[in-house]
């Protein structure tokens, strides 16, 4: 099963001022007494007063270049499914923040949707929390998003409107100390991106896949030198593009928890052409729950995946069933270098043209 039960949060008042919501619990039904969000001006740095909170209105957020908006409480009460946005024809959907404009900062600031369950609805699938399109040098320091209907983080390309052609992916995206949790769909979906470095990431319940890389459009969609390092999820890492606009992607000192699925990754090759770079994952402690459909790391070719330094740890205690700790479709070159295995698994398995390079120790 690869879908996840999504956490509750609330949004509380303390003494007239927005408090930050709780984990754990639903969002109360009123709004807010914060005023609206400021109107910003390109090239100016808004810094919001201490424990200043705004409610947003019936338009996103649209942040002009070379912003920096430091600090607030962001509370989005909208459940509407927005009109489709210029620059994302294909799209209908109104996120809180939209970043398309290049040089844009937020940190410091925390956002709150109004999904109560963190559970996934059609209509509201691209009401993202933060929507960045082919935006150019964002960088995000100390932000949190929670309880979205859409993604918590979307990374989404600009597309000629009358065209749709891709005209370009989010490129130099600079993350730190990001927390998300909540999401009504994905914690982040790097759909077209070329360029992005996440450190110190955390990934709360969402209702899909904590990340997930899926393009849907063959030319332009996928992910480029892609770094998470230092990071904290308990879903799928789950990649679905194809080979040739994929890689390298790099995974370092992640730390999952609980596991929420029978596999940590998936890979789907949609066009059957090799990866452009090396999916690599070191310095990992991985986790499985069990399945009987699908293996720990689910790997379609071709594709090249490699694991070092890395502990990986299958299925639940007193649970039963055995699940393969790999599976590798044809055109799969995984490595293994200094990878242990615990719980209770089975050998992995190979299709056709897969090979296995290095061994995983019990």
């Amino acid at each position: 099963m690869r879908r996840s039960i999504a956490a509750l949060f609330a949004l509380t008042l303390i003494a007239g001022a927005c408090a930050a919501p709780e984990m754990g619990t639903s969002p109360t039904t009123t709004i807010p007494s914060c005023p609206p969000p400021p109107t910003l001006t390109a090239g100016e740095t808004f810094t919001a007063p201490p424990g200043a909170c705004y409610t947003l209105g019936a338009h996103a957020i649209i942040v002009p270049a070379n912003v920096t908006v430091n600090g607030g409480t962001w509370y989005d009460p909208n459940t509407y499914s927005g009109k489709q946005h210029k620059n994302t024809p294909r799209q209908k959907g109104r996120p809180a923040f939209l970043v398309a404009a290049p040089g844009v900062t937020l940190e410091n600031l925390s956002i709150y949707g109004h999904n109560k369950g963190g559970a996934y609805l059609g209509r509201l699938a691209f009401n993202a929390g933060i929507s960045l399109v082919g935006s150019l040098d964002t960088t995000l320091i100390d932000v949190s998003v929670h309880a979205t209907f859409g993604d918590c983080l979307e990374l989404a390309p600009r597309r000629d409107p009358k065209t749709e052609k891709i005209t370009s992916p989010v490129r130099d995206l600079v993350s730190t100390d990001l927390t998300v949790g909540g999401c009504g769909r994905q914690g982040i979906s790097p759909i077209s991106v070329h360029g992005a470095t996440f450190t110190n990431t955390t990934i709360g319940a969402t209702a899909y896949d904590s990340v997930d890389i899926e393009a849907d459009q063959a030319s332009g969609e996928g992910a480029k030198d892609l770094t998470f390092d230092g990071a904290h999820w308990s879903g799928i890492f789950s990649i679905k593009a194809g080979g040739s606009a994929i890689g390298p992607i790099t995974v370092e000192n992640l730390t999952m928890g609980t596991p929420t699925g029978g596999e940590a990754l998936y890979v789907k090759n949609l066009n059957g052409k090799p990866d452009a770079g090396l999916i690599n994952f070191n310095d990992d402690h991985i986790t499985c729950g069990e399945s009987a459909y699908v293996a720990c790391l689910e790997i379609g070719g071709p594709a090249a995946v490699d694991l070092s330094n890395t502990t990986i740890h299958v299925g639940y205690k007193g649970f039963d069933g055995r699940e393969p700790l790999f599976h590798a479709g044809r055109g799969v070159a995984l490595g293994f270098e200094n990878v242990t295995a615990s719980g209770d698994y089975k050998p992995g398995t190979l299709d056709g043209t897969a090979a296995v390079f290095g061994a995983v120790h019990p």
